[in-house]
């Protein structure tokens, strides 16, 4: 049984798209690899463009998901699916929203079993280790 997850995009108020991963929903799983597609959290958010490349730039958010679509699918059949925006109770363990906030990405993770929230900040900040408080040092 995989660990379902569900990924929300945000255009200000207005989900503009929904991932579903079947499996690999774990903040050190679909966490880091939004992460790392997208430029390891480092990237602007424009409105315009002028010359700017991806993954360190995106024209707004609309932008941004579809390159992130890409990205987790990787011509591989299954596993990653665009479901209607803001859909939830798909069994769904670990809930992640992206949005916009002064031309940076945020990341805010929920641990839906217990509808706490893990993680609520700027995506260059996020670590999926640190969020499942995994320690580094005695980890074998």
């Amino acid at each position: 049984m995989g660990t379902r997850t569900l990924v929300h995009i945000k255009d200000g108020k207005k989900t503009i798209a929904t991932i579903y991963r079947q499996y690999d929903g774990y903040p050190t799983g679909m966490g880091d690899d939004i992460k790392e597609a997208l430029n390891d959290g480092i990237v602007t958010i424009l409105n315009g463009f002028g010359g700017q490349t991806v993954p360190s730039h995106f024209n707004g958010m609309g932008c941004l998901g579809a390159f992130l679509i890409g990205e987790l699918k990787q011509k591989k059949i299954g596993n990653v699916y665009i479901f209607a925006p803001n859909s939830k109770d798909v069994g769904e363990e670990f809930t992640y929203t992206l949005s916009e906030i002064d031309g940076k990405v945020k990341l805010k993770v929920v641990e839906n079993y217990n509808n706490k929230t893990i993680f609520n900040g700027l995506l260059k900040d996020f670590d999926g280790e640190t969020v499942e408080g995994i320690d580094k040092e005695n980890a074998s």
